[in-house]
């Protein structure tokens, strides 16, 4: 009993000494339950909000806003010693990069108080692979001892017992192929003086590591390795850690080595309505540690909330340019597209589809972006399909269909609702042209979620006896650019004469079931 109270007072009678010699101020001791499981092998990884402390690039990975929370009670046995660290990221879009902030505290019971506060930014430099993203970090370090008698006589502190900096860190994460990337980071590169009276740098410190990575390993449903060298205050170390995910990535094991320790952790995903929380324990043991004195016991809680961040493509600004002209562009072009209904006519894209037919186009296009925006995507599959039977030229219309796809396919991928997962599996199956299996996925829908009324229709559409051919409007159609395509028999070229048609009625290229829909919409 003598012996462990001699260490603690020891350990603790260190953050007295000259601040020259004070080396610990800011060095890492690691974050986060996740990573630590690891093996504190993250700087490749960094795809949650951990990574504002480890690795500013991987914030460039992230397509949700996402939050975390840690707590550590360092070596027990040791009291007074302990570390927290919140983290929240924000990503703004592919083209302009994401923003976090993050808190990084470690405290001495009655002793002394440090703390990091910083600013981050990731941004994707190179899109295709290679994938390269940087980063950066602002960092505000400060740290304060208790006064007591000791400080009061300690010339030390004569001018005080607060002192505070600022630091940068950059880094860069590069996506060599699907599985495998390579990251890189360094700490503090200006070395601010943090010091009460002779000189006190932060020192310099590097990350470098890779990670292999796998969404489905025989029964794991994801995997991951990694491998890093970091030297943080002149001491270096060699780090390695394994992730395994099961039951449809709900639960994780977690195995870290390095030099210096050893490190057990798991992890658990849950849903909260359209949100993700995972919860993480990691336990760190020490090599060649004192007696009465174990490892430390690290719990972090994470949330990840928000729309999806989706891929963009070239022309997104035109893409959003035409979502914000709205409806009332499509309400004062509504009387010129009513045209003529005779019998089919072709209508070639050289030089382009004619001034009526673009029209209405136009209006099938805002209607198919509502209904995007809704999540009501077998409605604005068939809607975008029609759009680009009217205009094969269209560019925008194939990037919502590949997005739609893209959203349902993640779907399918990840641990969701079962009602979300019936409807992905549904949508798959019509766009596919499997319209049996999507019957039959609809009615099984339809009993976990009987409100569903946009899978009503569709089941009463094409359920046996009724719909049995798919429309021209249901099909996808793939127009090469200098094609020419056949318009329905509802629409003919400017040329034709117009017919009457009362106001409030619909353009007759969408025929009356649609129209209906429309207008309750």
């Amino acid at each position: 009993m003598k012996n462990k109270k001699l260490i603690i007072t020891l350990l603790l009678f260190t953050f007295y000494l000259l601040p020259a010699v004070l080396h610990s101020a800011f060095v890492d001791l690691g974050t986060g339950a996740r990573p630590l499981g690891m093996g504190n092998a993250f700087v490749a990884v960094a795809d949650d909000a951990n990574t504002t402390l480890y690795n500013p690039a991987g914030l460039a990975q992230l397509t949700r806003e996402e939050v975390t929370l840690t707590y550590s009670q360092l070596y027990v046995g040791i009291d007074g010693l302990s570390n927290s660290f919140a983290s929240y990221v924000y990503p703004l879009s592919k083209r302009y990069g994401s923003f976090g902030i993050g808190w990084y505290n470690f405290v001495t019971k009655d002793l002394y108080n440090e703390n990091t506060v910083l600013l981050s930014y990731g941004h994707q430099l190179l899109g295709e692979l290679p994938v390269l993203s940087g980063g950066i970090n602002l960092k505000y370090l400060a740290k304060k001892y208790v006064a007591n008698e000791w400080t009061a006589i300690n010339p030390v502190f004569a001018g005080g017992t607060s002192a505070s900096g600022i630091s940068l860190d950059l880094g860069f994460l590069c996506q060599i192929n699907k599985p495998l990337s390579i990251g890189f980071s360094v700490e503090n590169l200006n070395q601010p003086d943090i010091s009460l009276q002779s000189t006190d740098k932060v020192p310099l410190g590097y990350r470098v590591g890779a990670a292999y990575k796998l969404d489905v390993l025989g029964p794991l449903s994801g995997f991951t390795a990694t491998l890093e060298d970091s030297n943080i205050a002149q001491t270096n170390s060699i780090r390695a850690g394994l992730e395994a995910w099961f039951m449809e990535r709900t639960l994780a094991t977690r195995l870290g080595f390095s030099n210096r320790d050893i490190s057990l952790g798991a992890g658990y995903i849950f849903k909260l309505r359209d949100s993700e929380g995972e919860l993480d324990y990691a336990f760190i043991s020490p090599f060649n540690f004192v007696d009465a004195v174990s490892g430390t016991h690290r719990i972090s809680l994470g949330l990840r909330f928000g729309s999806i961040l989706e891929d963009e493509e070239e022309g997104s600004a035109e893409e959003t340019e035409e979502e914000e002209e709205g409806t009332e562009e499509a309400q004062s072009t509504q009387t010129e597209k009513s045209t003529a209904i005779t019998s089919e006519t072709p209508v070639t894209t050289t030089p382009g589809v004619s001034k009526s037919v673009k029209q209405l186009a136009r209006t099938a296009y805002l209607d198919a972006v509502k209904l995007y925006n809704k999540n009501k995507f077998l409605k604005a599959y068939d809607k975008f399909n029609y759009v680009l039977k009217l205009d094969p030229k269209d560019r925008i219309s194939p990037r919502y269909i590949s997005r739609m796809r893209g959203n349902v396919e993640r779907t399918v991928n990840k641990f969701k609702k079962e009602k979300d997962l019936q409807y992905a599996v549904g949508y798959l199956s019509y766009v596919d042209n499997k319209i049996n299996v999507a019957v039959t996925v609809w009615e099984k829908l339809l009993i976990i979620d009987p409100t569903n009324e946009e899978v009503k229709e569709y089941l009463k559409k094409y359920k046996t006896g009724s719909g049995q051919a798919q429309s021209v409007e249901q099909k996808p159609v793939e127009v090469a650019p200098a094609t020419p395509v056949t318009v329905p028999a509802e629409v003919k070229p400017a040329e034709t004469k117009p017919v009457e048609v009362k106001p409030a009625t619909k353009p007759a290229a969408i025929d009356d079931e649609e129209a209906e829909e429309d207008e309750e919409e």
